[in-house]
């Protein structure tokens, strides 16, 4: 199956049915993040992830998931009780993947226009 991100709705993605087959070794280089209205036992809230390759599905997990660990365990993300979604650094080492990145700060409008404002 495969999956426009541009396209797909919120409805769509919440009936993605969870994984049955074992996708252990699969690969995978985009996950989507979707919170669930259920709180794990920690307090936090719990998520789900569709894993992609590219634009094809290779599964769904989580469901009872209040963390996830990335890039050997250098990041975690969690969902707040609130419904927000905080990514957290375990290292001081300057890792790549978020050195690389741009974050913008700029109005709604100019985001749906797509112009920044400033690029931090």
């Amino acid at each position: 199956m495969t999956i426009d991100v541009k396209t797909i709705t919120k409805e769509e993605l919440n009936n993605l049915q969870y994984s049955k087959d074992d996708i252990v070794g699969l690969e995978y280089n985009n996950i989507i993040i979707i919170p669930i209205n259920e709180l794990h036992d920690s307090g936090f809230g719990c998520m789900k992830f569709v894993l992609l390759n590219h634009e094809n599905l290779v599964g769904v997990i989580g469901g009872y998931s209040d963390v996830i660990h990335l890039w050997d365990g250098k990041f975690s993300i969690d969902c707040l009780p609130c419904g927000y979604l905080r990514i957290m650094l375990y290292t001081k080492e300057k890792v790549p993947a978020f050195v690389g990145s741009d974050f913008f700060v700029c109005s709604f409008r100019d985001l749906i226009d797509k112009k920044a404002l400033y690029e931090i």
